[in-house]
């Protein structure tokens, strides 16, 4: 008996929280919408500056020789023994040249098993692990197929 008369009173109290709740939120919400706010005019911008214009040519330029790197992770079953890889990290690269070579961070790849880079018209492709310099946080990757209209970064074009 008493435990069915504390289970009504709480019933009770939390109906009362929640109305006192819903009470405060629409005080407040009431209290938001009508202070008094000052409104800035929008006001046309001027001309870029000549160095916010190149960093745009820079990335207009670059980026379509930016990828997105997935990095995978090799995992046992410990049921079934199979072996089979799992994606352990994203980055990003830089392709370097037409035969496939890109550049990313070490620290990117640094536990990967594997690497699939999707460019950015979304193909994506295996890649293989070229070389590293863990003291510089650089590394080198190289997809082995034809990469079609992809197109390297060109330094040369790009006045930084």
């Amino acid at each position: 008996m008493i435990y069915q008369h504390s289970n009504k009173v709480s019933l009770v109290y939390v109906l009362i929280g929640l109305v006192t709740v819903f009470w405060l939120g629409a005080c407040w919400q009431d209290w938001l919408s009508h202070r008094d706010l000052e409104y800035r005019p929008v006001t046309a911008r001027g001309e870029l500056g000549a160095e916010e214009q190149n960093t745009i040519e820079v990335f207009q330029q670059a980026r379509a020789s930016v990828v997105f790197i997935t990095t995978l992770s090799q995992i046992v079953n410990p049921w079934s023994r199979s072996v089979f890889s799992v994606p352990a990290g994203t980055g990003s690269g830089l392709l370097w040249d037409a035969k496939g070579h890109i550049v990313t961070n070490y620290h990117v790849i640094q536990r990967a098993s594997g690497a699939q880079i999707r460019l950015t018209d979304d193909r994506t492709f295996n890649a293989t692990l070229v070389g590293v310099s863990p003291e510089h946080d650089l590394a080198v990757l190289r997809v082995q197929s034809t990469l079609g209209h992809q197109h390297p970064f060109h330094w040369a074009a790009v006045a930084i």
